[in-house]
Parts: C-alpha cells; structure tokens; sequence
C-alpha cells in the first residue's frame, strides 16, 4: 500500500499541479528549437557530481583516433580512484578497449573506468584534468572548473546548469557520444555486462523508465542527486538537467526527470501561430494598372508552446512603403514576426505583379485642370476680341 501510494503522488501528471520537483535546480530545454523551456537556478553555482564524466569523456572522444585502441587496466589506476566512489570492479591485468571503457563511465558512472581512461589518455589524472578544462574553455564553458575527470565534491570543482545545458548539447552533436548516451546495456570485452543507472533504478524503484532514451546521473553530498536526460514529448526531442534532489533511498532525481515528461506532455504541444497566406496588409498602389497591392505570409507558423499561452504574445511588425506605384523595384520591404521578444521568422516581400503605368490614371489625376485651362483660353480669346 505504502508503496502503491508513492507511484500515486509521484507519479501522477502534474499539469494539475504545476510543475514541483525534489530537484532544487533544473533546466529543461527544447534541442528541435534550440531554446530553453523553463528553468530554476541556472546560473547559480553548483556541483554537478557524476555529470563532470560527459566532459570527461567528450575529451577522449575527440583527442583518440581509434577508440578500439587496448588498455591494460593496473594497480595504479586502480589506487587512483578516490575513497567511496563508484566502481564496477574492472579486473587488474585485463585489456580493455577505450571504447569499453567511456561505455563504463557513461552507462554505471564507472569511476575506475574513467581513472583508467585518464591516466592512459595523459599519463597521469592530474594532466587529464588539464585536458578538461582546456576543452571546458573550447566549448564556451564560462563558469566552470574541473579538479577531477568523476565529479567527486570539491569546492573548486564546479559549474552551473547554463554550462552543463553547454556541454551536453556539444556533446550530443557528437555521434559516438549520443550512440553511448542513448544505450542501455553493453558488453566489455572480458565478458562484463554493464547497464546504464537508469536501469538500475527502474528495476530499484518498480517503474517504467523506457521514456527516458538516454541519461546520466549523478551522487554527491555536494550534489544531491543528478540527472540529465533526453526524452521525446509531443513530436520534440527534449533535455532536461536537475540538480540537488534529495539523497533518499525513493531516488526523487528520477521521479523528477519522470514527473518533467509527464508535465510536457500535458502542458505543452505545437501551436499554430499563423497560417499560410494570411492577408497581412493591403498597400494602395498609385498611377499603376492596379489599385492595391496585398502582402501575404508566405508560410506557416508553428511553436512548441504552454496550452495556456496568450495569442497576443505573437505581434507582426512591417518595413514597409506607404504606397506603392510603377517605379516600385521588385523587393519592397519585410514582415518580422515575433512571439514576445522572439523574433521567429522573417519574410522578404518581393513583387510578384507586373506594375505598369496607366494613362488613364494620369488623366484622372489632371482632368480637373482642363476646365480651368478652356476658361483661360477663353478668358484669352474674348480679351484679344475687345
């Protein structure tokens, strides 16, 4: 029953609620529209435990030609790996690929995997952390410093969510990273069959957790319990981080990353925004075959957005001329639209009707001035006569 009424309060869709989350600090962000959704603290100093290991190994990834290259793994990277964090056991005197081994960092967040990594990749940690924070800066991470390739607590091992959003959407770019980061289960070469934590805590907690398409988590007292994740909610691929969730045995870092999927799904959906060939404006069109000129959109508008957003969020602005007539060149102006202070698209309005000038258009325009010319002659003919 106990059990039964947890799923219930956690589990339940949100849109009735809000979105309320364990999580102190997150991010969720729409990698379709390269644009983030909501966010909680993003810039806010924090640890990131475990998730350090997606720079870790976005460092090997990019500085190793041949990932199927062989590591012996030893002693000394075994007496490398701090007190208390994570290990699979990787077997002394056993060759692994480098390959097997960001599998093993990424998947389980298998410390000794990535130790094994580091100092094979440049000869000792400390050299590899080097490596890090030169990539860090590479990226564009302005807020950051590494110590440590695991994420273990340190006060100068930090970032904020804004960098790690960053890091992982330069990652994801990267092939072989999402191919490790979207799997579940793999197979090292003496035989070991990992899985990644997400599994784990699916099998932990009795819930499904197959919305999730790829993760990685994180534990630390620093900070709390970590998750990033991707997932897919109404046609849109999404991503979304949370840190310092609380360090219970109910695992509220996946509750939240379930609870955020279940929030998209019932908040938020595409909107029509503008439809193709709205009539925008009609522009009057002088001493030409035509009276009026009528500017169209030319496609269609669609934004991923709240069910309750407001439709005067969405505003058009016009560079256009006040009239138009045969001498008009054939690009004449642009329409922006904007929701908020977004701008989304752009049209460039280009002539598609032939102006020519019309004689019957200047003869409107000056047949007021013949009566007057025929009273003048006539003024001037009856003067010579007197």
């Amino acid at each position: 029953m106990k059990k039964v009424l947890f799923l219930i309060i956690f589990l339940f869709p949100l849109s009735v609620f809000g979105l309320d989350l364990h999580s102190e600090k997150y991010v969720i962000y729409n990698l379709d529209d390269d644009e983030i959704i909501l966010e909680k603290g993003i810039s806010d100093d924090v640890m990131i435990a475990s998730l350090t290991k997606i720079l870790s190994a976005m460092v090997i990834i990019e500085g190793c030609d041949d990932l199927d290259k062989k590591v012996v793994y030893n002693r000394e990277m075994r007496d490398s790996i701090p007190p208390h964090a994570y290990v699979i056991h990787l077997k002394e005197g056993v060759e692994y690929t480098y390959s097997d081994l960001l599998y093993a960092t990424i998947l389980p967040s298998a410390a000794d995997a990535v130790t094994a990594l580091a100092i094979n990749y440049s000869s000792s940690v400390s050299d590899f952390v080097s490596e890090m924070n030169k990539k860090a800066k590479e990226i564009g991470l302005q807020h950051s410093n590494f110590t440590n390739p695991i994420g273990m607590d340190d006060i100068n091992n930090h970032s904020t969510l804004e960098d790690v959003l960053i890091l992982l959407r330069y990652a994801l770019k990267n092939d072989t990273f999402k191919k490790i980061y979207m799997t579940k289960e793999y197979t090292l070469s003496d035989g070991m069959v990992i899985y990644s934590s997400i599994m784990m805590y699916s099998e932990k907690l009795n819930i499904d957790t197959s919305r999730i398409l790829g993760a990685k988590t994180g534990a630390t007292g620093g900070a709390g319990y970590a998750l990033s994740q991707v997932f897919e909610s109404g046609g849109h691929n999404l991503l979304s981080i949370s840190v310092l969730a609380p360090q219970t045995k109910d695992s509220f870092h996946i509750i939240d990353g379930l609870n955020i999927i279940h929030y998209m799904d019932d908040n938020y959906s595409d909107k029509t925004l503008l439809k193709e060939n709205r009539l925008l404006k009609t522009i009057p069109v002088y001493h030409s075959n035509i009276k009026e000129y009528n500017v169209y959109s030319d496609k269609e508008l669609i934004k991923y957005l709240n069910n309750d957003f407001k439709e005067e969020d969405f505003h058009i602005k016009y560079k256009l001329p006040k009239y138009l007539d045969y001498h008009s060149k054939d690009k004449i102006g642009k329409v922006y639209y904007y929701y908020q202070d977004q701008l989304l698209y752009t049209q460039n309005i280009i002539l598609d009707k032939n102006i020519r000038p019309s004689l019957f258009e200047y003869i409107k325009k000056f047949i007021f001035i013949i009566p007057i010319i025929l009273l003048i002659l006539f003024i001037i003919r009856r003067t010579k006569k007197v």
